[in-house]
């Protein structure tokens, strides 16, 4: 074999002058380039670290006015002896026939909606378009929330309900779908919580403002006629303690998501959040007919998924009963961030399901309660 000729090369009597010619040109602009980057770096590793500082400050701060925040006590402006109403003339509103007064609330005030609280808000939101007019809750059929799992994925809580997501130049984002429930976009013009004095009223307080029967009337539809959709058990120890006490029993539709750690579970912290939620649930709302009870396990299976599936169904059974319908769903999350709205995230279904316990749960859960 022919041996291959080597290229001819820059020689070393023209390459050295050249290196010491020019190496005082480019060596103060390469050392000043290579300084100006490690600064600007060592800035942003600062005020990130900043901001991560500042944002858990504000996160414990945040926790903090949640689980401490309690409705003062006052007086009950729903009263069982109060006298019904008697004019002369029985032309006024409160007079008309109560299926003449909820059709009117309705084209007034929006129909049977899905309702997220929030820290001093919440978040109001059509049902979804599938379900059938006398349906309140999922079905067994349906697959677990998608838009819980996009929020919870891109470092979501029950704190933090609203995730923007940016794109790679930073410079745009689009937000994560508010209802957790149904994934629908949170609908701005049924809002009703009255936030700050000197904000727009919303039209469920300037009605209930009239006078107490209209006051009973809307109550009932916001409390009776909504789904209540619960993210964490913060807004289900912020819901029970801050909700007005003549709707919290009347509410009888609710959807609670209770997120854990899967390699934490065992601990006494992670089952006691779980216990005090659901305990909370059954003591405050009395009213209850329907129960939707969502388990987000973060970021793999259980240790010990029998186990887990086993006191899990313990405390349901323990703390539900008597319920017209009951339906739990399971989502074991996996790690990672969807990039466009329309990717569906990662779950799987925890291993240690058991269809028939299921059922016999179910049958225990809506079993009417003996009364004594």
């Amino acid at each position: 074999m022919a041996r291959r000729r080597a290229q001819p090369g820059i020689p070393w009597w023209v390459a050295v002058p050249a290196f010491v010619l020019c190496c005082p040109v480019w060596m103060p602009i390469w050392v000043c380039f290579k300084t100006t980057a490690c600064c600007r770096d060592c800035q942003r590793a600062a005020s990130r670290k900043c901001s991560d500082v500042r944002r858990a400050r504000q996160r414990t701060k945040f926790e903090r006015l949640v689980w401490e925040s309690k409705l003062p006590p006052s007086q009950p402006i729903i009263r069982d002896d109060a006298q019904p109403v008697t004019l002369a003339s029985k032309t006024s509103f409160l007079h008309l026939p109560l299926e003449i007064r909820s059709y009117i609330y309705e084209l007034a005030l929006g129909g049977p909606a899905i309702v997220q609280p929030k820290f001093k808000a919440s978040m109001r939101g059509s049902r979804p378009t599938t379900w059938q007019l006398a349906q309140h809750i999922r079905d067994d059929e349906e697959l677990p929330s998608s838009a819980l799992c996009r929020i919870i994925t891109t470092g979501g809580s029950g704190l933090s309900q609203i995730i923007t997501i940016r794109d790679h130049s930073c410079r745009a984002g689009y937000l994560i779908p508010a209802m957790i429930y149904d994934g629908s976009r949170l609908d701005t013009t049924q809002g009703y919580i009255l936030r700050v004095m000197g904000q727009p009223v919303a039209p469920h307080i300037r009605a209930m403002l009239t006078c107490r029967k209209v006051y009973d009337d809307v109550l009932h539809r916001l409390y009776a006629d909504s789904t209540i959709s619960l993210f964490g058990a913060e807004m289900v120890h912020y819901f029970t303690r801050n909700a007005s006490p003549e709707g919290l029993r009347r509410v009888r539709y609710v959807h609670v998501a209770l997120v854990i750690a899967s390699k934490q579970w065992e601990t006494a912290k992670s089952k006691s959040a779980v216990e005090t939620a659901l305990c909370s649930i059954s003591e405050t709302f009395t009213g209850l007919r329907e129960l939707d009870v969502e388990i987000v396990l973060m970021w793999s299976q259980p240790n010990k998924p029998h186990q887990f599936w086993t006191w899990l169904k313990d405390e349901l059974s323990r703390h539900s009963r008597g319920l017209d319908k009951f339906v739990m769903k399971i989502a074991v999350y996996r790690s990672g961030q969807p990039r466009r709205d329309t990717d569906v995230p990662r779950f799987e279904r925890l291993k240690g399901w058991d269809e028939n316990e299921y059922s016999a749960l179910k049958a225990a859960v809506t079993s009417p309660v003996a009364i004594t």
